[in-house]
């Protein structure tokens, strides 16, 4: 259980990573994955409550926002350093790019530094070869 909470709050972790074995790798990780689980089974909660114009419109606006933060903050700002801004402005973005539940965004800009390590013709389709239960 430590090693599955080391994993979750730092997948490169040294120490994790020796004591790991190819199998252990390939398993699913589900104290890792249960926050999502939950956060879909609760989804069937429109079912009771029922859907107002509102949520729909709240939760369209909320995603764009938090589809913008990775891309503009996490991508291009954190991993790239394509443009500067304020400290206040980093902050809001990076908080409503958190919120969209892909890990911190230093661990992000890291992962996807290293991915731009790997040669053009490695990196195209390395989502598609890796497994469901290892993909970033």
């Amino acid at each position: 259980m430590f090693k599955s909470l080391m994993r979750w709050v730092d997948s490169w972790s040294i120490a994790v990573q020796a004591e790991t074995s190819s199998s252990e790798k390939k398993k699913i990780q589900w104290l890792r994955i249960f926050p999502f689980i939950i956060l879909h089974i609760a989804c069937l909660g429109v079912f009771w409550v029922g859907v107002s114009w509102f949520a729909v419109v709240f939760m369209l606006i909320f995603y764009l926002i938090r589809m913008f933060s990775i891309t503009a903050f996490f991508h291009h700002y954190l991993s790239h350093k394509t443009f500067q801004t304020s400290r206040t402005v980093q902050f809001i973005f990076v908080l409503l790019g958190t919120m969209s539940a892909q890990r911190g965004p230093l661990w992000w800009a890291a992962r996807h530094r290293y991915h731009h390590r790997l040669p053009i013709q490695n990196r195209i389709h390395i989502h598609l070869l890796m497994d469901f239960g290892t993909a970033m």
